[in-house]
């Protein structure tokens, strides 16, 4: 319960301000890739540098990293309507709703989870 409080604030602290998220393309069709809003930037050269921020459309909440499972270094970024939060095995889509949370690797978003978790559990007991 505490945890879907917390959920509910931060969604609606997102839909208050613009939403970013890092933002370019990949090399190739990624299989399993979502359909994404983003920049026509490589990732190939991907650096998290501000050229690769998005503030995005109005709509999007979500940022998301695809990866190809069959090449790892073939990934895309970009803001994305709906997104379940994190990834899942076998899924090439790693979805969170953090302004730039898409711009590192693969683990962030269990981590940015559970962290929350705690401190809901934290706030909670007082």
């Amino acid at each position: 319960m505490r945890l879907a409080i917390v959920l509910l604030t931060a969604s609606l602290a997102v839909s208050a301000h613009a939403f970013s998220c890092f933002s370019c393309k990949s090399s190739s069709a990624i299989k399993g890739g979502v359909s994404i809003k983003n920049l026509d930037l490589p990732c190939a050269k991907f650096n998290g540098s501000s050229e690769y921020k998005q503030t995005c459309p109005e709509g999007f909440f979500g940022c998301v990293k695809i990866t190809d499972p069959e090449d790892s270094t073939n990934v895309a970024r970009g803001c994305v309507q709906e997104a379940e939060m994190g990834c899942k095995e076998g899924d090439p889509n790693c979805y969170c709703a953090v302004d730039l949370c898409n711009g590192s690797e693969r683990g962030w978003p269990s981590a940015a989870l559970l962290l929350s978790a705690v401190i809901a559990a934290l706030l909670g007991g007082r």
